[in-house]
């Protein structure tokens, strides 16, 4: 697998990630459904272009069928998770400004 800095890392999106770790063990998203038991390849294509994600019980499968550690997907999805947390948070915090006093 190619080594992706955490920098590297925090720039895309979890998806991504499961495309590129998909890619690299050369299978396709119909192998990858198959593997994990489901009928359909949309719910892998669906992770893939971050319009839901991989149910937690699934990634140690995931890290097993793409030839990485379980604890390397698991702090992929942590580091991804708490990116989205803070650009939710920060969307939500008021911007106020300081009024100077004179």
């Amino acid at each position: 697998m190619k080594s992706l800095s955490n920098k590297q890392r925090a720039e895309i999106n979890f998806g991504e990630l499961l495309r590129e770790l998909r890619g690299n063990i050369g299978i396709s998203q119909w192998k990858v459904a198959r593997f994990l038991g489901y009928k359909s390849a949309q719910f892998v294509s669906n992770w893939e272009r971050g319009l839901s994600e991989p149910p937690i019980e699934t990634l140690a499968t995931l890290a097993e069928l793409y030839q990485i550690s379980s604890d390397s997907i698991l702090e992929m999805y942590i580091q991804f998770r708490m990116q989205e947390l803070e650009k939710d948070i920060r969307a939500k915090f008021p911007k106020r400004r300081i009024r100077k006093t004179a």
